[in-house]
């Protein structure tokens, strides 16, 4: 091979690679915006069911909440299956095989500190519902479960970075 096809070569695996990563970052910011949306709804949406059911209200005010609930539901499905459509079309290209599998090991991890969060959060919702007036569980827990949402996205948007940084180092 001449020079000038080693060039052409490096030149289609750097574009590629570029191509992928500004694809990886944008589906990535997509992805963590719409899970700590559709989980701060959930949560939202599960502490309005359970205050509605202990506060004895109307039942067709429950059966709304409910509706919203499974909408969220839904739209966390939805979320899943944008993910394995990402995936499966991330895992066509050869040069992005190390980068998946740091995106997946970071996957896990997120996933696993988003459970941490909604159980932490479900506790504090119960507890704030339980032991204080109902007035003020209605006025904070909204407010939390927008803090905590905005936490984990910062957080999201921090691991993205590294993970893009990883894998721009790995391959350009």
């Amino acid at each position: 091979m001449d020079n000038i096809q080693i060039r052409t070569i490096f030149l289609f695996q750097f574009k590629l690679g570029r191509k992928a990563a500004e694809t990886a970052l944008l589906s990535q910011f997509i992805i963590s915006l719409f899970l700590s949306l559709s989980l701060s709804l959930t949560l939202s949406f599960s502490l309005s069911t359970y205050l509605s059911s202990y506060l004895n209200v109307e039942i067709w005010l429950i059966k709304m909440i409910l509706r919203c609930h499974l909408l969220v539901v839904l739209s966390t499905f939805i979320y899943i299956y944008i993910y394995i459509y990402i995936y499966t079309t991330l895992t066509l290209s050869i040069y992005l095989s190390i980068y998946l599998s740091i995106y997946l090991i970071l996957f896990i991890s997120i996933s696993f500190y988003s459970y941490l969060s909604i159980c932490l959060l479900q506790s504090v919702y119960i507890y704030l519902s339980i032991s204080v007036y109902s007035y003020f569980s209605i006025s904070v827990c909204p407010h939390l479960s927008i803090y905590l949402s905005l936490a984990r996205f910062i957080y999201l948007s921090l691991v993205r970075s590294l993970s893009i940084s990883i894998y721009l180092s790995i391959y350009l």
